[in-house]
């Protein structure tokens, strides 16, 4: 429990005595026929409300109430009744006619009811800060879950372009090496480490993989990246657009034909809005992210980042073109 929560807490058990001290009781310390012993006697009947109110809540509610010992919790509550009833009896003479100190079943009555309301809502917000607790870490190891199913399929992909430049082109395979060691340093520490990185920071990775993977493709496949200039000033979670950029070529390019594929991360207003749109040649089908595992764990995750209303996302599929526009909002420094 947090400094904040303790003190709220103790707030709410003292405001209410503060109040029944500078109201009924307030009158016995003003009232100049009131003796210096009916004072005395008064302090001692508030403690007792005070000490039966707190016997009820910390002793009788937690090992009786809370654990269905019904009838002994009964029990106990009609005994301290009693007992302050007795107590009651005894102070009556000496109080003469202050009616308001005398103690009455009705009023300890009310002191029972009133500490288990306060004691049932006290363990109901407890529960429910608990379960919050659980659901977000529950949420964040399954958001880890589902980002570290896209690393593999990435780190893959990108050593079978290194081994088929080792072959044909050993300077180019160098330089993917050091592309690869950045992309790497970006996926295992910069991601984990960070649940919000700047745009600026994925346009540079979504831009060091584009390279890379245009260093090994013919001259007929051509590939735009477009995207704004102020970006390290706006933050998202990382490593959102990877899996459509990899679909884009692994389903866009042919060796054979022409073809392209563009791509677009740009802010506009208060949102970041993503596309990439690739056309599918015709000896190819596509069996991308629009189907199947890859779109279930891309959609969960969004889902679990922004809410089931709080992303867009549109793919729009064909025979000649595959189409995602990606909305989420953006959040700005």
């Amino acid at each position: 429990m947090s400094n904040t929560q303790k003190i709220t807490k103790g707030l709410l058990h003292l405001i209410p005595w503060v109040i029944l001290l500078i109201g009924p009781f307030s009158s016995v310390f003003s009232d100049p026929e009131i003796t210096t012993a009916i004072q005395i006697r008064a302090v001692i009947i508030f403690l007792i409300l005070i000490g039966s109110f707190y016997l009820n809540y910390l002793v009788l509610i937690p090992l009786l109430l809370l654990k269905s010992k019904f009838t002994a919790y009964i029990v106990s509550v009609l005994l301290m009744m009693v007992g302050l009833g007795a107590f009651n009896a005894m102070f009556n003479w000496t109080l003469g006619d202050l009616e308001m100190f005398r103690f009455a079943p009705a009023a300890v009555m009310m002191l029972t009811i009133f500490g288990v309301a306060a004691r049932m809502t006290n363990r109901w917000m407890s529960q429910s800060a608990a379960n919050k607790e659980i659901v977000l870490e529950k949420l964040n190891t399954e958001l880890a879950f589902l980002k570290n199913q896209i690393s593999p399929h990435f780190l893959f992909n990108t050593l079978n372009n290194i081994y088929s430049l080792t072959e044909t082109n050993p300077e180019k395979a160098r330089e993917v090496t050091h592309g690869l060691s950045k992309l790497l340093r970006y996926l295992l520490y910069e991601s984990e480490k960070h649940k919000m990185v700047t745009l600026g920071r994925e346009v540079a990775f979504l831009n060091t993989y584009i390279e890379l993977m245009k260093i090994r493709l013919p001259e007929n496949v051509e590939v735009n990246f477009d995207h704004g200039s102020e970006l390290d000033n706006t933050e998202l979670p990382p490593l959102l657009f990877i899996p459509f950029v990899e679909n884009a070529f692994k389903h866009g390019i042919s060796l054979q034909e022409d073809c392209t594929v563009k791509i677009s991360l740009q802010r506009v207003g208060g949102n970041i809005e993503f596309s990439v749109i690739n056309l599918i040649p015709a000896h190819k089908e596509s069996d991308g992210v629009s189907g199947g595992l890859g779109l279930i764990n891309i959609k969960r995750r969004l889902e679990l980042l922004f809410g089931n209303d709080g992303y867009e996302l549109n793919i729009h599929e064909n025979e000649l073109a595959y189409d995602v526009q990606l909305k989420i909002p953006a959040r700005v420094n």
